[in-house]
């Protein structure tokens, strides 16, 4: 049995980025079930086409996402989104819409613009993609990340965790970063009114020559009285450069799980007149925590009945977004130094 100050459960970035804060001050290991650390956060890179299966950017408007990334050395790796393009358009009647939420870019050299020359109204994401950042904080800590380490149980009298390949971690302290369902599931209890969606994408790239419409955007949103078998398209090639040839157009579409009907809807409604050159089609599970009205009551009052000595953090409870989610392991980090 191993001994440490803390064990953190789950490897996604805010496992990854807790335990990188805690590591310097007291002894910290991370168990990840998956053989590579990221979450939600994945990259692959096809031929000359750069695929994110979950989040494409963060947000520089919340500092705590890039003060991070400058952290780790990253910022030669930073790419801004391509601001003269964002707008949203929105499928009316089968017609193009420009959102009337469009969100213009403005550009005023704030703080963070003089601090990293980074814009503060921008979406950013890295050169190689957004696993750029967790295999980072990977790399940080090293022999402290165990991958292949599944979590079978939860000794709450000794806090230990017993992992199925018969390892086990005795730690003062335990935080469970993953999917609220799986930490449910070890502790016992039922929060199935935490809920959360998979996430489908289909990639599909074509001949930049293949389309008429106007492609001047970041994407396109298909209310369901559409009646489509895709909730929204992002225009990748658009919104960050260097996601795939030239003379190419990628598109990621999200869909409500049939791909080929997807695939055919697209179709129907950008009207590309050559067949697509790239095709991919992914799923994550326990990608997209729903938020009802009453969420972050919920939370404080799983929170007030969790065993002494075990927290939680990740998106299905303190906000959804990357930038949210390293707030909340800064936060969290210091309340556990402080009370050691």
């Amino acid at each position: 049995m191993e001994k440490c100050d803390v064990v953190v459960l789950g490897a996604g970035i805010t496992g990854l980025a807790l335990a990188y804060f805690l590591k310097d001050q007291c002894s910290v290991r991370v168990l990840e079930a998956k053989s590579l650390p990221g979450g939600v956060i994945q990259t692959i890179q096809a031929g000359s086409f750069l695929l994110e299966l979950g989040p494409d950017c963060f947000m520089n408007q919340k500092p705590w996402g890039l003060n991070l990334a400058l952290e780790l050395g990253l910022q030669s790796e930073l790419i801004e989104s391509n601001e003269d393009q964002r707008r949203v358009y929105v499928l009316k009647n089968g017609q193009w819409i420009v959102s009337n939420h469009e969100d213009k870019s403005v550009t005023e050299f704030l703080g963070n613009r003089l601090r990293s020359g980074v814009n503060p109204n921008a979406f950013l994401s890295f050169k190689k993609g957004m696993q750029t950042w967790t295999d980072a904080l990977a790399r940080e800590l090293g022999a402290r990340l165990h991958l292949n380490e599944a979590v079978t149980s939860y000794a709450l009298d000794q806090s230990i965790i017993h992992c199925r390949s018969g390892a086990s971690f005795c730690a003062r302290r335990i935080v469970s970063t993953l999917p609220a369902a799986e930490t449910a599931r070890l502790l016992g209890v039922d929060w199935s009114f935490l809920e959360t969606t998979h996430t489908h994408s289909l990639y599909l790239a074509y001949p930049k020559s293949a389309f008429r419409k106007p492609l001047d955007a970041f994407g396109l949103i298909v209310p369901a009285a559409e009646h489509q078998a895709f909730s929204a398209v992002t225009f990748t090639s658009t919104k960050f450069n260097d996601r795939c040839p030239t003379d190419t157009l990628l598109f990621r579409v999200f869909t409500k799980s049939d791909a080929q009907r997807a695939q055919r809807d697209f179709e129907s409604v950008f009207e590309p007149s050559a067949a697509p050159c790239l095709v991919r089609n992914f799923s994550l599970t326990y990608a997209n925590p729903q938020y009802p009205e009453n969420h972050f009551e919920q939370v404080a009052q799983i929170e007030s009945m969790l065993p002494h000595g075990f927290q939680i953090a990740g998106s299905p409870y303190h906000g959804v977004g990357i930038s949210d989610c390293v707030l909340r392991a800064k936060e969290l980090s210091e309340k556990i130094l402080k009370s050691n």
